[in-house]
């Protein structure tokens, strides 16, 4: 019984409430509708690439970069405006 207990916390955190919804969630998606979202992250893994390609005396050079990038948090927030139907 105190496994139990003490797993309570860790899956606290995987649970979600939702009420349900008054409208279809896609009918901001109309012309003149608008919409607002969210997001949040911690430890987040993202990757970032870039070729570079020049002439130079010994030829045609290419370089391509490659980088990994771990951002410890992230916040976002995006506003959406529809002029046409989605």
């Amino acid at each position: 019984m105190s496994r139990l207990l003490l797993s309570v916390p860790l899956l606290l955190p995987s649970c979600q409430l939702e009420a349900p919804l008054e409208k279809p969630a896609w009918s901001y998606a109309r012309p003149g509708g608008w919409g607002v979202h969210g997001a949040l992250s911690v430890w987040n893994d993202s990757h970032a690439d870039s070729t570079i390609r020049f002439d130079s005396n010994f030829g045609a050079q290419k370089f391509t970069l490659d980088t990994d990038l771990i951002g410890r948090f992230g916040a976002a927030t995006e506003l959406e405006y529809f002029v046409a139907p989605d």
